[in-house]
């Protein structure tokens, strides 16, 4: 009589399948060593290998990669389609040393950029007006966004929140000192400053905030193709920083809040 060649031990059953995976559920740090001597605890000898084949039919990663805390980069990854960030920069008068604000917010998913206004005393209710007219801009897009990446900023209020929020946007707060977890923003102030306010000599405000004028020059990005950084005016018109041939001073700062 012929008996079939089998290889390894009997097969695990389905209880002892369930009983690995709780195991792993609960302790999501054990390895295939620390669950066998755990199943062996309680009666059930399985070898590592048969551990990690029960792993790896139910998709469950080993343990250096099996952490269920959702990190900062994979948060920004998989929210990117409906995320927001925004930010302040400045730029330095070089005749009247007066440093203007520039408030933007962009569409992480698209890398959209919205230049939401310019000015030299920002304070938390200029901020939230600003917020505001963005919103009534996007109209029915606004419902796209779930987040808004800010730093902690005194401009950005409780009343700031308090419009997201009306419109079902949640602000989310970065850790004090930490620019990096607003890496999109941040990575548009450089892409502002070395391509836009290097290459020129800020003069002074040629409008007030109140009456903003077109965007002219250096900053009139409207291809017939999408661009990767398009300036979009979140009002009606946003303000003109006048400029001349030469480079203006270096700088990007969270502004004071206006006394």
């Amino acid at each position: 009589m012929d008996l079939p060649h089998r290889t390894g031990g009997p097969p695990v059953g389905a209880g002892i399948a369930a009983l690995i995976e709780r195991i792993v559920t609960e302790n999501n740090s054990w390895g295939y060593k620390r669950i066998q001597g755990e199943l062996l605890k309680v009666g059930h000898r399985v070898s590592a290998s048969t551990i990690r084949r029960v792993l790896k039919a139910l998709k469950i990663p080993p343990a250096p990669k099996r952490h269920t805390d959702t990190t900062w980069r994979t948060f920004l990854h998989a929210q990117a389609a409906t995320m927001l960030a925004t930010d302040f920069f400045h730029v330095d008068c070089a005749v009247t040393l007066q440093r203007l604000y520039c408030l933007f917010v962009i569409e992480v998913g698209s890398r959209y950029v919205h230049i939401l206004g310019v000015t030299a005393n920002p304070d938390g209710a200029w901020a939230t007006q600003q917020i505001r007219n963005l919103l009534i801009n996007l109209g029915d897009r606004a419902a796209d966004g779930r987040f808004l990446v800010r730093d902690r900023a005194g401009q950005f209020t409780e009343a700031f929140d308090a419009v997201l929020a009306d419109a079902g946007i949640q602000a989310v707060k970065i850790p004090p000192r930490s620019p990096r977890a607003n890496a999109y923003a941040e990575r548009f102030v450089l892409t502002a400053r070395t391509e836009v306010t290097d290459r020129m000599l800020i003069v002074g405000p040629a409008a007030s905030a109140d009456d903003p004028g077109p965007v002219r020059g250096p900053l009139q990005r409207t291809p017939p193709s999408p661009s990767p950084w398009p300036w979009s005016p979140a009002g009606a018109a946003p303000p003109t920083p006048p400029c001349c041939a030469g480079r203006c001073s270096r700088g990007r700062s969270t502004p004071a809040p206006a006394t």
